[in-house]
């Protein structure tokens, strides 16, 4: 998400390894003369949505790197916290969910809101349904990324009352058949 501060985010960095995600990422950074990543979101603890940090840590400055918590506290390898404390000691600010959730960062004049999970993640849904959602906004026009969202996580949103229409809605799951319930698109 190119900013109009001139803000860069990116969400999510696809599977790690020889996966050509990884290099695909490379380019297109150099391509937008982007030397930096003011801001890494990871939407939740699966390999194919952070397994290219490893190899963005050290290579390109990560302002701040946004989690739900939840791999670091359920993982039984220690890679995830191997990660974060890789990111930590090259200056990366980590933030979790509990400190997001309410905010509103700006970034110019284009805003993100962070809508689940919160208050934090729930230790009884899986690591796709404790997906970070955020609604991103500039003036009149939204953007709801919704990670891998499940339809069980989808309806707990709804009925939070945070789902509000958005005009872009980026598919939860990889536009697979366990999301984008007929309730969460009516609500958005």
């Amino acid at each position: 998400i190119d900013f109009p501060d001139g803000a860069l985010a990116l969400v999510d960095t696809g599977q790690g390894g020889r996966h050509p995600a990884v290099r695909e990422l490379r380019d297109l950074l150099a391509a937008r003369r982007r030397a930096k990543i003011d801001l890494l979101v990871v939407t939740h603890g699966h390999p194919d949505h952070y397994g290219g940090l490893v190899h963005l840590l050290g290579e390109v400055p990560i302002g701040e790197l946004w989690l739900n918590g939840q791999l670091l506290t359920e993982e039984r390898d220690g890679a995830m916290a191997r990660l974060v404390s890789s990111a930590i000691a090259l200056g990366t600010r980590v933030r979790f969910a509990p400190e997001l959730c309410g905010t509103q960062p700006a970034f110019g004049d284009a805003r993100i809101e962070v809508l689940w999970p919160c208050p934090r993640y729930d230790p009884a849904l899986g690591l796709n349904d404790n997906s970070i959602t955020l609604r991103v906004v500039l003036g009149q026009r939204s953007f709801l990324l919704t990670g891998d969202l499940e339809a069980e996580a989808e309806r707990m949103l709804v009925d939070s009352g945070r789902i509000l229409p958005s005009d872009v809605l980026k598919v939860a799951h990889h536009g697979s058949r366990t999301s984008s319930s007929p309730p969460f698109i009516a609500a958005v």
